[in-house]
């Protein structure tokens, strides 16, 4: 689960510094440094605020940041030829690509 790449990526695609970024949801640009490079987990008003400041609900976020090794090797191959086009529809959902 990559939950910091998740939020730098909504970051940069609201065009935001980390400074910006970080007072708008309430925390310091430190913390938000070390939440984008996985270093410390969001709490979950964190993860609140930052759905406030977005518009991308707390769930999306979390299904953003699925990663392989987070599925059973069992569904392993379903996952790599269907999740490309999960990922690219939510992206249209809400905005997040251009």
């Amino acid at each position: 689960m990559d939950i910091g790449t998740v939020i730098k990526g909504m970051r940069k695609g609201m065009g935001q510094s980390q400074s910006a970024f970080a007072e708008a949801v309430g925390m310091t640009q430190t913390n938000l440094s070390f939440l984008e490079q996985n270093k410390t987990f969001p709490t979950m008003t964190t993860l609140k605020n930052i759905s406030e400041h977005t518009g991308v609900a707390v769930p999306m976020m979390f299904l953003f940041a699925v990663q392989e090794e987070d599925v059973p090797k069992e569904n392993l191959e379903k996952f790599k030829t269907s999740w490309p086009a999960v990922i690219q529809t939510a992206e249209k959902i809400f905005e997040l690509t251009k």
